[in-house]
Order: C-alpha cells, then structure tokens, then sequence
C-alpha cells in the first residue's frame, strides 16, 4: 500500500519536528545566561530541580541585590552547582553549604570571581574579599575551595558540594580595594586573578593553574586610582579596564 505525502504535508512535518526538536534542547540554563541573586536569597529566586528554572517571586524590585554575587554552573548541561554572595555559599537546592560561611563582605563591588581548580575538575574557586568602602574599611583579598562532590546537603549517592574543612578564608593580600577580576589565559589550563592594592597604585596579578595560586607579580601604575571598584578584561583585545 502507499501513500501520497503533498508539499504542505511535507513541510508541516518538517516544522513539527523542528519544533520538537527546539523543546527538546531547551533544557537548562547555560553558562552565559544571566541569573539575579535577591538581597534576600529566599523567596526571591528559587531552582526548580526537575527542570532547573528559576522562578522569581515579587519581593523585591529586579535588579535588587547584593554586588558581591556569583552562580557556578555546569559549562555543558548548565545546571546550577552553587551560588554565592561572598558571605555564604548555597548548594543546588538553594541550601547554605555546611562549611559554606566565608569571611567576605556582600558589599564589595567586584568580589566573588570564581575558576577552575585545573588539577580538580570537581573544584572551583571563589575569590573574595571584605572591602567595605562605605565603612572605609581595607579588605584583605582571599578565597575559598568548593567541591561539588562532597555530601554537603545531600547524600553519597547525591553529592551537592561543600568547603572541605581548612579551604576557605585562605589570605593572599591584606591591603586590597574592592577591585578583582578573573580572566582565562590563552593556555586554557590557566586562569589570571587580578586585583588592586587599596592605595590604587598597583595591580596585583596571580596565576591559577595545576599547582594552585600563585602571586606573579606587581606591576606598579603611573597614577593613584585610591579605592578603585572594578577591573574588567577583554580578551579580544588582551588588555584590562580599572
């Protein structure tokens, strides 16, 4: 037996399974999707984790939050892993880790820059530190480890990540304004931690690659920015913005 298929059967088949296959791959959120962090974590957003969307209550205005805020999520599926607001790290079910208190101020502009662990690929780094310029206060530039196999809030079989005990608040430089960034290097086993001396008179550079962090140098600036607030890279031009 057959079947004759018309033009217009045919294509509105081919649009059907198109669209199928559009709902399909709309299964998370990725890497470079923008996600607010409320003020008040709770209610404001919360992660569904059957389909991993957030959903956003009316407590507060967008955008109403912290500056100090950072989501880490999975590069290929996109599921949320933790997210911080420099002072308290949250697990994937929108829980405070166990040992996820960290000693970084919520109002510091640029903190909490996360990267790799390239000898850890379960291990991620947040960068931070408690610079309040309103109450003039210098900060001391730190970080912490979290690994995301670590029971946490879950179980063996259902990991959800915590700080392993003695890897937070580790010090790398006491006198340092609110200004951090993290760049990728051109070697992709290799991150740059940037930073600002609180006088605003030298740039702070780290590596953070296989063997952990590491100060490379200071390089000295031709003016005195006093409590700079921001650093950003462009990678297309290799240079930094302060």
């Amino acid at each position: 037996m057959h079947f004759k298929i018309s033009p217009f059967q045919m294509v509105r088949s081919l649009l059907f399974f198109l669209a199928l296959s559009l709902v399909a791959n709309i299964k998370a959120q990725y890497h470079n999707h923008v996600w607010y962090l409320g003020f008040d974590y709770d209610p404001i957003v919360q992660f569904g984790l059957v389909s991993n969307n957030p959903t956003v209550s009316n407590g507060h205005v967008i955008p109403f939050t912290d500056e100090s805020n950072a989501v880490a999520t999975d590069p290929t599926t996109g599921q949320v892993l933790f997210f911080t607001n420099s002072a308290q790290v949250w697990d994937m079910s929108n829980t405070p880790m166990p040992n996820g208190a960290i000693a970084g101020a919520t109002t510091s502009a640029s903190s909490a820059q996360l990267a790799s662990n390239e000898a850890n690929c379960n291990q991620i780094y947040i960068f931070y530190n408690d610079a309040n310029r309103a109450a003039n206060t210098v900060g001391t530039l730190q970080y912490a480890l979290v690994d995301i196999t670590l029971p946490g809030n879950g179980s063996v079989a259902f990991p959800q990540g915590d700080i392993p005990p003695g890897q937070k608040d580790i010090p790398l430089y006491n006198n340092c304004s609110e200004a951090i960034e993290i760049a990728k290097g051109p070697n992709s086993n290799r991150y740059w931690l940037y930073a600002l001396s609180y006088d605003g008179d030298s740039l702070l550079c780290y590596s953070v690659d296989q063997t952990g962090v590491n100060y490379v140098q200071g390089n000295q600036l031709p003016v005195n920015l006093t409590a700079a607030f921001s650093i950003r890279h462009s990678s297309a031009s290799n240079k930094l913005a302060i």
